[in-house]
């Protein structure tokens, strides 16, 4: 999103960005500071009202955002205040042609917000259908009407007797439609546009969704793709049709003709980004696309594309895990190894194999977890396939072997890893494994009656304490067998 100074605004796993043209700035949450954003994950649009705040969901409330303190104002659901938003699960923000800001909710329907009270009211199209509940997107077109996407099909939204009215979707014999609600948009002689799994063009005289046919969405990208989004662009006078569906496509209104822009895995000279989620045109007709590892940029009159050197790595890799070690240098573990920057020199290693003379050409995989213990080793854990420590000098990843009953084991899954005051390396997985870092005979495992240990951490006076999947539990460090839920 654009806003109003010409910030642009985007999501991500960090927090909230603005980017003013040369840097990043990002605003994350902080447990101890009620003025920041309430969560870190933010599955809703960005909107801007007319008094210039912000507003952005999450799956725990809605935030409002006043650029001038650059202070976050929260809104939780309050099941004893029927004025409270509906609901803490937010999908969607907008702003209608009068000024009102409107939420849609997960699973509690349509919300409108009434800025002298500060508070809201709720809609719900069918309080006993659940799937139509979830509100995912809102969009007014050119006649004032209000537009609401739904897990259930789509809706208008009659602001004067606050009904909801179903629209009817003609689906063509044998078709399998699937509702996956992404966009609603309009194109400039007025048509309705619908984008689920499928693209749908709404007629107004019939009151009807029909199938969009100019070309068929399987002939495009993944036969079973996770997500696809749609955007009309009529800057260039003859209405062009952007797709993204595991990889970026341009539709030609006018001529009725599909271009591929980049698409994986089959064009990975021009891939520059995973899977693109979202769009935004600015002002200068440049495209920015949001992709699972950063942000694309295509300039639409030349048709140049590139990753943004702000938003994006440029390694193609999924981000798992983080370290900033006692150096300063940076450690990223992602789907596809893990990646040393030396901040100060500039220089990145990328680490793709392990490196040793067992497996000396077998690719590392997923690493979900680093650890820099009290010698400066690093270690990590790789999903499904061990612990590992570093050996910097020679360049290669030291298997280090779990035992369970005296023989060497290899859990399922591995989750986390720590190291407490006395050099113990504690494991997580499904149970817990500890092992003396120089003795690596003097490790055993221990029994936990739950599913798995997802993290470990150490509250200095206290237990250590143990996140299983299905609650806490805390260990006396004295005595290691002994587990208290």
């Amino acid at each position: 999103m654009q806003d109003s100074q010409g910030f642009m605004w985007f999501t991500t796993r960090a927090g909230l960005c603005r980017y003013d043209g040369y840097n990043v700035k990002v605003f994350g949450y902080d447990p101890d500071d009620s003025t920041s954003i309430s969560d870190l994950y933010l599955k809703s649009t960005i909107t801007e009202d007319s008094n210039g705040f912000i507003w952005i969901g999450t799956t725990n409330g809605l935030n409002k955002f006043d650029p001038i303190t650059e202070k976050f104002t929260r809104y939780f659901h309050n099941p004893d205040d029927p004025h409270s938003i509906s609901s803490n699960w937010i999908r969607c923000t907008y702003l209608d042609k009068q000024g009102n800001v409107w939420i849609g909710t997960e699973s509690r329907g349509l919300n409108k917000y009434n800025a002298v009270t500060d508070n809201f009211i709720s809609f719900l199209p069918y309080p006993d259908d659940s799937l139509s509940r979830g509100i995912r997107g809102i969009y007014e077109d050119s006649s004032g009407i209000l537009w609401v996407g739904t897990g259930n099909g789509l809706y208008q939204f009659d602001r004067n007797s606050e009904n909801f009215i179903t629209i009817g979707l003609v689906i063509p014999e044998g078709a399998r439609i699937a509702n996956r609600f992404t966009t609603i948009t309009e194109d400039i002689d007025s048509n309705i546009w619908y984008c689920a799994d499928q693209i749908y063009k709404y007629n107004k005289s019939t009151n009807k969704l029909s199938l969009f046919t100019g070309f068929s969405v399987e002939s495009i990208g993944s036969s079973n793709p996770p997500y696809m989004n749609i955007l009309l662009d009529h800057s260039d006078n003859k209405q062009t049709l952007w797709i993204a569906r595991d990889g970026l496509y341009k539709y030609d209104l006018s001529a009725g003709e599909l271009n591929t822009v980049f698409s994986h895995p089959t064009d990975p000279e021009r891939f520059v980004g995973a899977n693109p989620r979202a769009f935004f045109m600015d002002s200068s007709g440049l495209l920015w696309i949001a992709t699972i590892i950063g942000i694309t940029i295509l300039d639409t009159r030349t048709g140049e594309i590139q990753p943004h050197p702000a938003f994006t790595e440029k390694f193609q890799m999924n981000a798992l895990s983080f370290l900033k070690d006692s150096k300063g240098d940076f450690w990223i573990g992602g789907n596809n190894g893990l990646i040393h920057y030396n901040e100060k020199m500039k220089l990145v290693h990328w680490y793709k194999t392990l490196n040793n003379n067992e497996n000396k050409n077998s690719y590392i995989g997923s690493v979900v977890k680093i650890l820099e213990d009290n010698d400066n080793n690093i270690w990590i854990i790789r999903f499904r396939d061990g612990v590992y420590r570093l050996d910097q000098e020679k360049d290669e990843f030291v298997h280090c072997k779990l035992l369970r009953n005296g023989k060497d084991y290899m859990p399922d899954n591995l989750y986390d890893i720590y190291e407490d005051s006395q050099g113990t390396i504690w494991v997580g997985s499904h149970g817990l494994y500890k092992r003396k870092k120089n003795h690596p005979n003097q490790q055993h495992s221990i029994s936990i009656p739950v599913i798995g240990v997802q993290e470990i951490i150490l509250i200095p006076g206290y237990k250590k304490t143990i996140q299983a999947i299905y609650g806490f539990l805390q260990l006396q460090v004295s005595c290691c067998d002994n587990l208290h839920h």
